[in-house]
């Protein structure tokens, strides 16, 4: 896989729109400069949950929109446009915990379903067409908060079930396209803001755990097993957690609600221990955290603060600290939420 770098954020704006996207950019001075994917803002709107995932030139958006009762719609911007997948909402009812999974120029996709007490669901879109595999009950109780990708050639999916030990977060894989089936990660107990980061044959699960009074939590698979990598790794509790792994970085945002700030944590592969990377990210309280990695594998992290006007923070790592990059030509102010991805062909 080619990574091309190209960084996409959408946000939603309190004016009552669906989405705007934008994409890095230069101006004619070679200045970086955000520039918006198509002109205007997508049809519909969203109370601020959004989703997105990108890959082969195809950037896939989708939220619980609101002018459809909740129902769920899913976009695909192909380099030239957007269109609505299928024409229409892709569920019967009310939708939330929308994690999207790139297939090729594809994508698939689970969410928690509201006509089935928020049980997650799979989808599949191709081309225009939307699809409802057989097997494709993800979770036993209400689904919240999912991350999928792909590993091993097969969806994985984490997440919250509400069925298993009063609200555990669980590790689930379509191993086989029939199926979901559990594998070993997740708590023991009860959790929240579960976030799943896989780069290769690795990947990384955190989350905030009620039996350390909701601290970080972690567990790390390093392509052929999987160990504890750390249980009340931050000195209060967390929530709104978002993270990315590369080659070099394993790294977890949230808002430290003790020390009300944006803080990122990063793992260290050789002794198992965590760091705070850089200090504080932002100062007061953020949500609509987002993660992702750019062309160098630096990460990036963008969320809402909501003690500041409902701004938009975005920040990259320089190996130091945490930069302030160009906003030029992008909303920051009064939105509902944000998400970061990047593109690869």
């Amino acid at each position: 896989m080619r990574s091309i770098g190209l960084l996409v954020l959408i946000a939603c704006s309190l004016a009552g729109c669906g989405a705007t996207s934008y994409t890095t950019g230069t101006d004619g001075g070679g200045a970086s400069v955000w520039r918006q994917l198509s002109a205007g803002t997508l049809a519909g709107k969203s109370a601020g949950e959004i989703h997105m995932a990108a890959g082969l030139g195809i950037i896939w958006l989708a939220w619980p929109d609101t002018t459809h009762a909740g129902k769920g719609v899913l976009w695909r911007h192909d380099g030239v446009s957007w269109s609505l997948c299928g024409g229409k909402p892709f569920s019967p009812g009310a939708v939330s915990s929308i994690a999207i999974l790139p297939d090729g120029t594809n994508a698939g996709w689970i969410y928690a379903d509201g006509e089935n007490a928020g049980r997650g669901v799979t989808m599949h879109c191709s081309g225009t067409n939307i699809e409802t595999p057989s097997g494709g009950q993800v979770s036993d109780g209400r689904m919240s908060i999912a991350s999928a990708d792909w590993h091993g050639g097969f969806p994985l999916a984490f997440f919250q079930d509400s069925a298993v030990a009063g609200g555990a977060v669980v590790l689930r894989s379509f191993q086989d396209f029939s199926s979901w089936s559990t594998r070993t990660g997740g708590s023991s107990g009860i959790a929240l803001f579960p976030t799943m980061a896989v780069q290769g044959a690795r990947y990384g699960l955190a989350w905030a755990d009620s039996s350390v009074e909701y601290r970080l939590a972690a567990a790390y698979f390093d392509g052929s097993s999987l160990r504890n990598a750390g249980m009340g790794i931050t000195g209060g509790p967390v929530e709104g957690l978002a993270s990315v792994m590369t080659a070099s970085f394993w790294c977890v945002a949230g808002q430290a609600k003790a020390q009300n700030v944006l803080a990122v944590w990063q793992h260290d592969f050789g002794n198992g221990g965590w760091n705070e990377m850089g200090g504080t990210v932002s100062a007061g309280i953020h949500d609509s955290i987002s993660m992702t990695a750019d062309a160098s594998g630096r990460p990036w992290v963008a969320a809402r603060t909501r003690s500041g006007g409902d701004a938009l923070v975005v920040r990259r790592w320089n190996g130091t600290n945490w930069q302030s990059p160009p906003l030029v030509g992008l909303t920051v102010g009064s939105i509902l939420g944000a998400r970061l991805a990047k593109d690869a062909a």
